[in-house]
């Protein structure tokens, strides 16, 4: 069984430039339109557009998946033939994900690259002797970082196999297994790093099996059920001296996180984005993770070097590439940090729920980049990747269309309140403009004025405005095109959140190719509304009952009451009830319960009881009950019905 998650693939080849790690990408058509940017499948290759570790992108050409795990295939050895192998407790300075490492904490830091030989494949011409001796070896332990969790389900290791060299094995041993998950890292720290140590030099580790007694020259244990494992612990718990020649981990399944990252890709001019698309295939217990980030420049990380006061000065080259090469070149005590460029590129995205889901971004964008992880809970399930789509269109309206909101503070919630929302667009050649703006309110709106510039405009003869869930207005014979044209909405509406965000977008209505263009703070709080200090704890507001007193007689006049009241400062959602009850407090009839935002509602109640029968005249009392995260809201008011 697997989940089918489609994408639409409708996207013409384009014209494709590389360039060190950076993909530059040409826009087919400069009048403007809607495109969707597609890697995977046939098109684009995954393995020419981005960076691969653990995944498989040979076994379903054009897709993408997990690596597996073959029972015939030394995993430790592989690290090595790969040059993915290190003799260190500490990850080199050249670490990537997915490196492995090997270290024994018995051995002079100046034999550790001895270890090597345990990995290399070549049974019965070289061993590890420095345990031949006479001291005592109960405790020395070989550590092995497999780089990521992977299947395994059998550990073997042997000293040579010939002469006298036979009989020095291991004659007592502990298998131990870390699983190397988030979750026990951010416990127990990295086995190779002092902080491990300092919680005792267990934690994290499981015990797969102990044999007191070892009589098997080449132990081959398979004693432990197929399970996650990064490291591995072999324990000696024998005085005797011994040799040791290869170790041979193996295992079998996919491996649990296989993680795929793009090049930066290069538009030739900002672009606005809307969606993000991906064509998937999972099985049960396996997932697909896909987060993205946008920047202004072609570099994600600022190298620092060192001067001679002492001062952190940032490599200023074009790239990361470049910039890291540089940093590789200066001596060790000029290396400065490195860290994420977050003043010219946004931080990774909260990984997307479903594919077509709005782009975590707020306006245009020149640069891009996303990542993909693909995840097993189990070693024989899969999850495979076909395609990720970005929707994206260029030219855009504006460089910057920026939004100021007044008041920003001291409003009371749930009260009508006056705005004042004024747009200042940044406007080069080659941007189109725009003549609608769309925002987005928390209630509904009463619009009042619109000028451009110092002009008043007039409803119908210059603009027009639908009353509905958003603001919307549409210039009728103006249109935004320079920096100096300056747009101000003066409209009554309600803030139901403590701090509400007035977003929105600009729309050129003669090119509706084009998506929309997102409106950003230029000042951070730009386009926030603060509460009042005073309206802080109201949850449930202006509970009202219109008619009071209602006439269930099926004469079409008062047959109802409509019960109408606000949900303020609720983030994420809460259980609303809207009940019935007489006025001994026996519930009558429950006429609402859901899960709700902040919002107005609007509840009617016929005058029957929860079997559907007529209730008698008389009064009764009205509960509205909100089930908040720290305690319960509830307003009360009388209802009357009379025939």
């Amino acid at each position: 069984m697997f989940t089918h998650i489609a994408s639409s693939k409708h996207c013409a080849r384009r014209q494709i430039l590389l360039s060190g790690f950076v993909v530059l990408f040409s826009f087919a058509a400069a009048s403007g339109q809607t495109e969707l940017f597609v890697i995977g499948g046939n098109d684009r290759p995954w393995a020419e557009w981005g960076g691969i570790v653990a995944l498989d992108t040979e076994t379903e050409p054009g897709w993408i998946q997990p690596a597996r795990a073959r029972p015939d295939v030394n995993l430790l050895h592989d690290l090595f033939a790969r040059g993915r192998l290190s003799a260190n407790s500490l990850p080199s300075l050249n670490f990537k994900p997915g490196d492995g490492r090997i270290w024994n904490f018995h051995l002079p830091s100046n034999q550790q690259a001895d270890l090597l030989i345990l990995a290399d494949g070549l049974e019965d011409q070289q061993s590890l002797t420095l345990f031949n001796r006479l001291r005592s070896n109960v405790g020395v332990s070989f550590y092995i970082d497999l780089g990521m969790p992977l299947p395994v389900n059998e550990i073997i290791f042997r000293p040579l196999l010939f002469g006298h060299h036979q009989d020095l094995f291991i004659k007592g041993y502990e298998l131990l297994a870390n699983d190397g998950s988030d979750e026990t890292m951010a416990a127990c720290g990295d086995p190779g790093l002092g902080n491990w140590w300092r919680r005792g030099g267990t934690c994290g580790f499981n015990l797969l099996d102990q044999v007191a007694t070892n009589v098997d020259p080449e132990v081959r244990n398979s004693n432990f059920p197929t399970q996650y494992i990064r490291f591995v612990q072999i324990k000696v718990t024998s005085p005797q001296p011994f040799e040791m020649d290869q170790i041979d981990i193996r295992g079998d399944g996919f491996v649990q996180r296989g993680i795929y990252t793009s090049q930066i890709i290069a538009l030739p001019e900002l672009a606005n984005f809307h969606r993000i698309f991906w064509s998937a295939e999972e099985e049960p217990n396996t997932r697909t993770i896909v987060e993205t980030r946008f920047g202004t420049d072609a570099s994600t990380l600022v190298y620092h070097q060192i001067n001679d006061l002492g001062e952190e000065v940032p490599l200023t080259l074009d790239t990361d590439a470049a910039n890291l090469s540089t940093y590789n070149q200066l001596r060790v005590k000029e290396r400065g940090s490195i860290i994420d460029d977050t003043a010219n590129w946004t931080l990774w995205s909260v990984p997307y729920e479903t594919s077509g889901q709005k782009l975590e971004l707020t306006g245009p964008a020149q640069y891009f980049q996303f990542r993909v992880a693909l995840e097993t809970d189990v070693e024989t399930n899969r999850v495979r990747l076909d395609s990720i789509s970005l929707e994206l269109s260029s030219p855009t309206q504006a460089r910057q269309v920026a939004g100021e909101i007044s008041p920003r503070e001291g409003v009371d919630l749930g009260t009508a309140q006056t705005f004042t929302y004024r747009l200042i667009a940044d406007i080069e050649a080659g941007n189109v403009g725009f003549d609608t703006i769309e925002l987005d309110t928390p209630s509904p709106t009463q619009l009042h004025d619109v000028r451009l510039g110092n002009r008043l405009l007039v409803r119908d003869e210059d603009y027009e405005w639908v009353p509905g869930d958003t603001l919307r207005v549409r210039l009728l014979k103006d249109r935004i095109t320079t920096s100096e044209d300056t747009l101000e909405l003066t409209f009554d509406g309600r803030i139901l959140i403590y701090g509400t965000v007035f977003g929105g977008r600009v729309q050129a209505s003669w090119t509706e190719a084009l998506l929309p263009q997102d409106i950003e703070e230029k000042s951070v709080g730009d386009l926030t509304v603060l509460g009042s200090p005073a309206s802080l704890g109201k949850v449930l507001n202006n509970l009202s009952i219109q008619p009071r007193i209602f006439t269930p007689n099926g004469d079409g006049v008062n047959d109802q009451t409509q019960i109408s009241f606000q949900v303020a400062q609720v983030i994420g959602a809460a259980m609303l009830e809207v009940e019935i009850h007489d006025l001994s407090g026996r519930l009558v009839v429950a006429i609402f319960s859901e899960d709700i935002e902040s919002n107005d509602f609007v509840v009617r109640w016929d005058g029957r009881n929860q079997t559907g029968r007529l209730l008698p005249p008389g009064l009764y009392l009205c509960r509205v009950k909100l089930d908040g995260d720290a305690e319960e809201h509830a307003e009360f008011a009388t209802v009357g019905v009379a025939y």
